[in-house]
């Protein structure tokens, strides 16, 4: 979000500035990236929001310590520490705390499984592709057995007990990872999808939506391994055109495939990152870790325009 009313921006970043020829003006102070076109679209279309200056106070210039504080929404939770959740996993532990799903939560992508859509009930179920979800067979008969028995309703024993929730959860992954590769298959659409990972993370994601999965939250991560991802400590300006113009083309098409459905009204799309930049820029082309940052989001639902400062 270029603030290229003001002549600060262009004092302090000589490298990395857009140019305020290009920018894509909101209001008359701050604008898009010119990469971002298709998000002016749906501004037009009632359909897009932006946060400036989100954060949280006394912020953690760690990538790993801030990520789990947006993620959890708390300080003090880590990923994969025992009994961390995330703000969307708590979420769907208190609106849906007796459903055994564990397609509730969906993260896609490789990677960690995001803390964000990790709860206490709803630990989440998280794939890179379709592929990774396939069973491979049986080594032997028994195995195979096992795996037909794992599949039977039967399988699931009642109680509360660790090893019931486990074994109930085991058999809720399995069957859900059967569904989602049944309505993968079945999918079709004529929207096209930038060739990333985060572009055929949302188509997806999409799919998934189409078909109508159970799916109430999901989770797809754009930058990490794609041009170096966001963290632009040197030459900051070609890598951040092209991680704006991928995350604008998987979006923007993304929500083409959701107004075919007709689930555009159901949908509500947020970015987040860890932290901003710094607005002084360093003498490698870049910026260094600053604290906050613009949300974008998505959907005929949101109050569109620019809120904050």
């Amino acid at each position: 979000m270029p603030p290229y009313a003001h002549e600060d921006y262009y004092r302090y970043r000589k490298a990395t500035r857009i140019e305020k020829k290009d920018v894509i003006k909101l209001n008359d102070e701050v604008g898009l990236h010119p990469n971002l076109a298709g998000f002016r679209e749906l501004l037009d279309e009632q359909a897009f929001a932006v946060v400036l200056g989100a954060g949280y106070p006394n912020p953690d210039l760690s990538h790993f310590v801030s990520r789990d504080i947006w993620e959890a929404g708390q300080r003090g939770a880590r990923t994969g520490r025992p009994g961390a959740t995330g703000w969307l996993g708590r979420y769907l532990d208190a609106v849906l705390p007796n459903e055994v799903d564990p397609a509730l939560s969906v993260a896609v992508g490789r990677g960690r499984l995001p803390l964000v859509v990790s709860g206490s009930r709803h630990p989440g179920l998280g794939f890179s592709d379709a592929e990774s979800l396939r069973y491979r067979g049986a080594r032997s008969d028994r195995d195979r057995m096992a795996y037909e028995r794992l599949q039977g309703t039967d399988s699931a024993p009642a109680g509360d007990s660790d090893l019931q929730f486990v074994t109930r959860t085991a058999v809720g992954t399995n069957a859900a990872s059967t569904r989602i590769l049944d309505h993968l298959a079945r999918y079709r659409t004529d929207v096209t999808y930038p060739d990333t990972e985060f572009g055929q993370s949302l188509r997806t994601i999409a799919a998934l939506i189409g078909q109508g999965l159970t799916t109430r939250v999901y989770y797809a991560a754009q930058g990490i391994a794609r041009f170096g991802g966001y963290d632009t400590h040197a030459e900051q300006k070609p890598r951040h055109s092209q991680l704006v113009d991928e995350l604008c083309q998987s979006v923007c098409a993304f929500y083409k495939d959701l107004k075919r459905q007709g689930n555009a009204n159901r949908v509500l799309t947020f970015t987040f990152s860890e932290f901003g930049r710094r607005v002084p820029e360093n003498h490698s082309g870049g910026t260094d870790h600053g604290t906050a940052g613009p949300v974008f989001l998505f959907g005929p639902g949101v109050k569109p325009g620019i809120h904050g400062t």
